[in-house]
């Protein structure tokens, strides 16, 4: 729901006043399917319902303390709060690109941008376990002797050998040694740092598998997405061809193929030009609609008339100066 509401309030809408509107609607669908038991419980927790509340509110602040950890150190347009936020309630989040491209920027950057940023991250959120980490990974980051190199120097005194298949050998482990990578005291510590990350990932529980996740997480993004977004074209298909969901009448109950006498005119109009070409001559079009009636008084061509009006308003057909007994069809398929 979540990744719904930010794209249709930043991108279609952004108004406050319809992000709260949506809000109460979605609050109000989701309580509608829970019983009183379980609702009256919810709003006075206690034992085992308040266990999961507080279960639930632990993992949420732990969801957002890592999201913001992993877009501030990765610190790029590629990477963000939200993406990293939906990410990390997926399973093998560690495996994906995202966390590569974390740790791929660790490595990258020197002891001064490393520091920089995580501060920039304990100053925002200014508390919690990964904040406290944090602040030891900056002060390791402060220490002056960080490009020290802390590999193992091997021996390099032959005295000792005592025959030539040992000098040999000797001289291949050398050679192996000095084709190892040079490693460092800032290598160490960003090492410890993806390894912290990685355990942080890994120990993260997802909401799913915690327990009152049905009754306490608002799941309800299609339809709300059916209420404030609907697809226009879709809906005003069903809405001509099918009216009796609308209506609520039982003398419009057809299939959206099936024409009856009693649907109302500008249905029976619709659906009429749907079995139509590119140019629609009226007149035919008229003695159709007349005979699905069985009523050819002035008052049927009047209401005929006026329902092609309201096709012309809704976009589904227009006049032509071609032939001026012909109207033009604007859309093709029924949907």
């Amino acid at each position: 729901m979540f990744d719904w509401l930010d794209d249709f309030v930043l991108f279609h809408d952004f108004s406050l006043t319809t992000l709260l509107h949506i809000l109460r609607v979605a609050v109000t669908l989701h309580l509608r399917k829970l019983d009183g038991s379980t609702i009256e419980a919810l709003f006075h927790p206690d034992g085992e319902v308040g266990d999961a509340l507080f279960q639930h509110h632990e993992t949420d602040v732990h969801l957002e303390q890592l999201s913001k950890a992993l877009v501030a150190l990765e610190e790029s347009k590629a990477l963000k709060f939200k993406g990293c936020y939906l990410a990390l309630q997926k399973e093998n989040f560690s495996e994906s690109n995202e966390f590569k491209k974390v740790e791929q920027t660790i490595k990258f950057l020197c002891s001064d941008d490393l520091a920089a940023r995580l501060t920039s991250y304990v100053n925002y959120v200014k508390e919690g376990h990964i904040a406290e980490k944090s602040v030891e990974f900056i002060d390791r980051l402060m220490d002056e002797d960080l490009q020290e190199n802390i590999a193992n120097n091997e021996n390099t005194d032959f005295s000792g050998l005592k025959s030539r298949t040992d000098f040999f050998l000797k001289r291949e482990q050398l050679l192996q040694t000095a084709q190892k990578k040079r490693t460092t005291k800032l290598d160490v510590v960003k090492e410890d740092l993806i390894r912290f990350l990685r355990a942080e990932v890994k120990t993260l529980k997802r909401p799913q598998s915690l327990i009152m996740y049905e009754e306490i997480y608002i799941r309800n993004a299609k339809e709300l997405e059916n209420l404030f977004n609907p697809p226009l074209r879709m809906r005003v298909h069903l809405a001509l061809a099918t009216p009796s969901k609308y209506l609520n009448c039982k003398c419009c109950q057809v299939k959206p193929t099936e024409l009856k006498s009693s649907l109302p005119p500008i249905s029976m109009a619709y659906k009429l030009h749907l079995e139509c070409s590119k140019m629609i001559n009226v007149y035919d079009w008229l003695q159709s609609y007349q005979s699905v009636r069985e009523d050819t008084s002035k008052l049927s061509i009047a209401q005929f008339l006026r329902a092609v009006r309201e096709l012309t308003v809704v976009g589904y057909v227009k006049p032509t100066t071609r032939k001026t007994d012909h109207c033009q069809r604007l859309t093709w398929g029924s949907c």
